[in-house]
């Protein structure tokens, strides 16, 4: 099974200007036992038109996507690190990367199926 999850991320700068929004798109697929297992993070393009949805429109900045496994109690540091990608306002969007969600959530209790 597949699930799609579609996400912003909007700037804000010195004195609260805003800078826009990055959009992407994660893909994660479930196996038969209901645990996450791959996935694949993508960054939408600039947006060429004013108000569209499912684009980015970040301007005069960049941003990277990291994702990060669960950090538990009394730990100031983690352990796994998957980079997501990232938007460069003059370059736009790096290309689709895979996650590892089996990975990124070992030892943990954060991929145990609830049913």
């Amino acid at each position: 099974m597949v699930s799609t999850y579609q996400g912003f991320r909007y700037l804000i700068y010195e004195e609260f200007e805003p800078r826009g929004r990055v959009s992407a798109e994660v893909k994660i697929s479930w196996n038969e036992a209901g645990r996450l297992s791959a996935g694949e993070i993508r960054i939408f393009p600039a947006c060429t038109a004013e108000g569209q949805l499912g684009c980015s429109n970040l301007s005069r900045a960049a941003m990277s996507v990291f994702f990060i496994g669960p950090v538990f109690g009394g730990r100031e540091y983690f352990s796994i690190l998957q980079r997501g990608g990232f938007y460069l306002s003059d370059q736009g969007p790096s290309e689709p990367r895979p996650l590892d969600f089996e990975v990124l959530l070992a030892n943990s209790a954060w991929n145990e199926p609830v049913w």
